[in-house]
């Protein structure tokens, strides 16, 4: 059974009510630790098992709050044996100059300091969209350039520390579609995106990772609510676990029948 990186809202609500720490929201989840930050943006690397909790110290390179978007994330060096907290961030509303960047910081658990990778220049990938997925020892995340639709994945791979973008697939339909989130399914990367004028979203999945040409396609019926699912797990090649907004159960979908079977 395949299951993806990303977290259901519902769980994730579930998590945040258990934390000794209070906390507004996930940024990030690894091998069993969870990234969470607290109402005063202040993040924490907790473990929801044992509840032991270590602060993550606020980082002296990181932009001021005002004018500025962050997104972070939490990945495993498997080289180092040692766990990164990746944060990007961007001043908001600059369209040139030598700010128009997004910043690149990483902090690590074991040796305990921050340091910045590089930055990501005039065309560069802005993240949105929720936390990163990690897979094959690199954290992946949707973004969109000049603060348009999503439009790449940029890649952060945690063993040589480079970054690099992997394009969504290219879309041929007439529909209008926008991405809108981003999983691991199978041990493969997906992206989905919303149909607009109708009630399916796209799941594409790339199956050789890292090779644009591989990306291929399945659909799933927008049944259960006016909301985009999230794919949590593939139970088979025609059966899928779906998180739906505002469902307190999982969603076993079949995609040959195009119907839900039942609840878990």
């Amino acid at each position: 059974m395949a299951m993806s990186k990303k977290l259901p809202d519902e769980m994730i609500e579930e998590i945040l009510s258990r934390m000794p720490i209070k906390s507004k929201k996930i940024d990030g989840s690894c091998n069993g630790l969870v990234l969470v930050l607290n109402e005063k943006d202040v993040a924490f690397l907790i473990n929801p098992t044992t509840l032991e909790y270590r602060r993550i110290p606020n980082s002296p390179l990181a932009l001021p709050k005002h004018g500025t978007s962050t997104a972070y994330a939490l990945g495993y060096d498997f080289a180092s044996d040692d766990y990164m907290v990746i944060n990007f961030s961007c001043y908001r509303g600059v369209l040139e100059g030598d700010l128009f960047c997004t910043f690149v910081d990483v902090y690590s658990a074991r040796m305990g300091f921050w340091r910045r990778l590089e930055s990501i220049s005039h065309n560069g990938a802005i993240p949105i969209h929720g936390f990163g997925v990690f897979l094959n020892g690199a954290l992946h995340w949707l973004a969109c350039k000049y603060y348009c639709s999503p439009s790449v994945i940029v890649v952060v791979n945690l063993t040589d520390e480079k970054l690099f973008e992997v394009p969504i697939p290219t879309i041929t339909t007439t529909s209008f579609l926008r991405f809108y989130g981003i999983v691991a399914l199978k041990g493969c990367l997906c992206v989905l995106g919303n149909r607009i004028s109708e009630n399916e979203i796209d799941v594409w999945m790339m199956r050789n990772y890292g090779v644009v040409e591989s990306w291929t396609k399945f659909s799933v019926v927008k049944n259960t609510s006016p909301f985009c699912p999230t794919p949590v797990c593939l139970m088979s090649d025609d059966d899928i676990i779906l998180a739906a907004p505002g469902k307190a159960k999982f969603i076993i979908y079949n995609k040959k029948k195009e119907q839900e079977r039942d609840e878990c």
